[in-house]
């Protein structure tokens, strides 16, 4: 998917780096969360989920880290935490949400009214799961 296929709902935005497997810092200094997917901590006490959460963190930064993307808002545009929420997808149309829940890096988690790929996400992780990748 190149440039010109990129939907009117999304807009751009520049990653400074990847804080966890779904959370990134962008340029200004604002907190983006990725809608629909859950990773591990890496800053996690249990020694496992920090293990499985310095993974996804790893593979969210290779994705994204220094780069331009491109944010799809769902209705909800914050969490509790004031973080902003989006769909993920890297200048040539790699799709974050999806290649971390594809990888095994991330759980489904699905919240209303940020539905617009529920049914996806849950193929994608039920696949990795059934495929034993990453958690």
């Amino acid at each position: 998917m190149g440039n010109s296929a990129i939907a009117a709902d999304r807009q751009s935005a520049f990653v400074e780096s990847a804080i966890t497997g779904n959370t990134v810092r962008l340029k200004g200094g604002k907190t983006l969360k990725y809608i629909g997917v859950e990773c591990y901590s890496p800053e996690s006490s249990a020694p496992l989920s920090k293990l499985y959460g310095v993974h996804a963190q790893e593979f969210n930064q290779s994705l994204v880290g220094g780069k331009k993307i491109w944010v799809e808002w769902g209705p909800k545009l914050r969490d509790k935490q004031q973080r902003l929420l989006g769909y993920v997808f890297t200048e040539d149309g790699v799709f974050v949400n999806a290649e971390l829940l594809k990888a095994g890096h991330a759980k489904a988690r699905i919240l209303v009214p940020n539905v617009r790929y529920a049914d996806e996400f849950k193929k994608w992780a039920s696949d990795a799961r059934r495929m034993k990748k990453g958690l």
